[in-house]
């Protein structure tokens, strides 16, 4: 019976699609990258929305009938990274837009006139290349990296020991049809 369970196992990890799962656990994490971005904006870096990212992917995954197993979880870990890179570049752009926007309507007629004054993507460049914002993001990116991943392996695991329990034993059911018919067998 065991080998039975096993052979059903394996045959069921073999089933589904890499690339089907691959495209939803992307759209799956890309929600939660511009739920990671949203957060901040706000101002915030909330590290369960990389538990989120990570339960959204896994939840695309298998909404898109991907193949269970290893392959999982190598498709959600790169999916993880993604939304959360792409979550963390997404708010720093705004926040730089947003200072820029600022800055620019500071100045008075004389200085907009008469100064020479970097366009935005000149000025988002250099703010991007400068060393501290750059470790900020590292940062931000990698408590979001570190708590995403962690969702991932979390979901990953309780998946597996749910696919690995047996299943419950199926009680031999008689109808009343058939309980009359052996009871008269037994008593012939």
């Amino acid at each position: 019976m065991e080998n039975n369970y096993t052979y059903t196992q394996e045959s069921q990890q073999k089933k589904g699609s890499i690339i089907g799962g691959f495209i939803g656990a992307l759209v799956g994490a890309a929600i939660g990258a511009v739920l990671w971005a949203v957060v901040g904006m706000l101002g915030y870096i909330a590290s369960i929305v990389g538990f989120v990212i990570a339960f959204l992917a896994d939840k695309g995954y298998d909404l898109l009938k991907g193949r269970q197993g290893v392959i999982k979880m190598i498709v959600l870990i790169i999916c993880v990274v993604l939304a959360v890179a792409a979550g963390t570049v997404g708010t720093y752009v705004w926040t730089i837009h947003n200072e820029y926007n600022e800055q620019l309507a500071a100045l008075t007629d004389f200085e907009k006139k008469y100064y020479e004054i970097a366009t935005e993507a000149e000025f988002m460049q250099e703010l991007l290349s400068d060393s501290e914002v750059q470790g900020e993001m590292i940062k931000d990116g990698g408590m979001g990296l570190v708590f995403g991943i962690m969702g991932s392996i979390g979901l990953i695991s309780a998946a597996k020991k749910k696919q690995t329990q047996p299943a419950a034993p199926v009680a031999d059911v008689t109808t009343a049809e058939e309980a009359a018919n052996d009871n008269q067998d037994a008593a012939v």
